[in-house]
């Protein structure tokens, strides 16, 4: 059943809204997202351990040429964004969010069959379980609906890496 977010700014303030779950970190989690519709909105899915480590994917709103696809890794205080542009007319995005170990993958797919990846990083607080869910932003005079559908918890489909085979 889809989870639908109304989302309000106020000032320089950001407003959350997280569904957590705790997994076991060898499955992975699928989820569908409507993505922001005001400037500088945001919705994605966010993998949270405490305050200095957290990890997030998510689309956030420009203006009516563009929007930001992206990722956030936070380890020990110190994030590292990872962004690019896609159209301002893609309305959903589903993401992928994989782990392996103390290592995770997020991708994205704008029709739930052909996932890219958007960042692979190391957690070096990651725990044996985490909690994951999903966020909806707005850090300005601005408010939007989020619509979250289609959550499920698989398998890994994340492969591990056997290496790189030498080059002739």
């Amino acid at each position: 059943m889809p989870a639908s977010v109304s989302v309000s700014g106020k000032s320089s303030t950001s407003n959350y809204m997280n569904i957590n779950n705790t997994i076991m970190k060898i499955k992975d989690i699928l989820l569908m997202v409507a993505v922001a519709t005001a400037a500088l909105t945001g919705c994605g899915i966010v993998m949270y351990l405490d305050s200095e480590n957290w990890l997030k994917g998510s689309v956030e709103y420009e203006n009516d040429e563009f929007q930001h696809l992206g990722s956030v890794a936070t380890n020990k205080g110190y994030s590292d964004w990872a962004t690019t542009a896609i159209p301002a007319d893609v309305k959903t995005m589903w993401y992928r969010f994989s782990c392996r170990e103390d290592d995770y993958c997020i991708e994205c797919s704008q029709d739930g069959v052909n996932f890219s990846q958007m960042r692979i990083c190391h957690m070096y607080a990651a725990a044996d379980e985490i909690s994951f869910g999903i966020y909806a932003c707005s850090p300005e005079e601005s408010s939007f609906t989020a619509l979250f559908s289609d959550m499920k918890i698989t398998e890994c489909a994340w492969k591990a890496h056997d290496g790189q085979q030498p080059d002739m």
